[in-house]
């Protein structure tokens, strides 16, 4: 790979990554970060989550926290975000906006589903 793009057989491709489409464990697994379910999880900002017994779940108070930047991830200013260090840092990108959160967990596995006991009465 050259500073201009990729060469293949004398001609030069430039690629250009507008975003990382991924599920929560996918997005987990190629940015070596921690479960969703982790008390350092938020992908967003720097807070720590408190665990609930009832309903048993992760929850993320509180607001003004420090927003998590591209810098901040790369320097790994909270370790416990963090498995390891991803190879996907070696490219160009921001390692936080590049990943946006996926529609199917937010709206159809956590809002919805949560609409969906409610209206039926489970």
């Amino acid at each position: 790979m050259e500073a201009n793009g990729l060469t293949h057989n004398g001609k030069i491709y430039r690629i250009v990554i507008k975003a990382f489409i991924c599920d929560a464990p996918a997005r987990q697994w190629v940015k070596c970060i921690i479960g969703h379910c982790g008390k350092f999880a938020c992908e967003r900002c720097e807070i720590k989550g408190v665990r609930l017994e009832v309903p048993p779940s992760m929850i993320f108070p509180g607001l003004g926290r420090p927003l998590r930047s591209d810098e901040s991830f790369r320097e790994q200013s909270q370790p416990k975000h963090h498995n390891s260090v991803s190879p996907l840092e070696v490219l160009e990108i921001n390692m936080i906006d590049h990943f946006p959160y996926d529609w199917m967990h937010l709206v159809l596995l956590g809002v919805f589903k949560r609409l969906l006991l409610i209206w039926t009465g489970l």
